[in-house]
């Protein structure tokens, strides 16, 4: 994944706006965003928080997102995301690298 420097548009601030922009790279958040035959499209709010997660993991950050009762696609989504993520780059990992020696 292209991870561009530039945001959508000059002078463009919105935070919100840079993220999508970044997620439009994203091939399984463009497959999800649109609807097939056994499953929905994702929402705006499900693509959004999708798109802040796996930009928290690029980024090696952590994340906390509380979702209301009920069930919820999302956390399946996201470790799927996730995981397709970690294939084609490895996401930082807080505390010791694995290739420092434990003592």
């Amino acid at each position: 994944m292209t991870d561009p420097v530039v945001a959508p548009a000059a002078g463009d601030d919105d935070g919100l706006a840079r993220l999508r922009y970044l997620a439009g790279f994203d091939r399984l958040l463009a497959g999800w965003s649109e609807p097939s035959p056994d499953r929905p499209a994702l929402s705006p709010v499900e693509h959004d928080t999708l798109a802040v997660i796996h930009r928290a993991a690029q980024l090696g950050r952590g994340l906390t997102i509380s979702l209301p009762g009920g069930r919820s696609r999302l956390p399946l989504l996201a470790a799927v995301l996730l995981a397709a993520a970690e294939l084609r780059h490895p996401i930082p990992r807080p505390g010791p690298s694995r290739s420092s020696p434990q003592r």
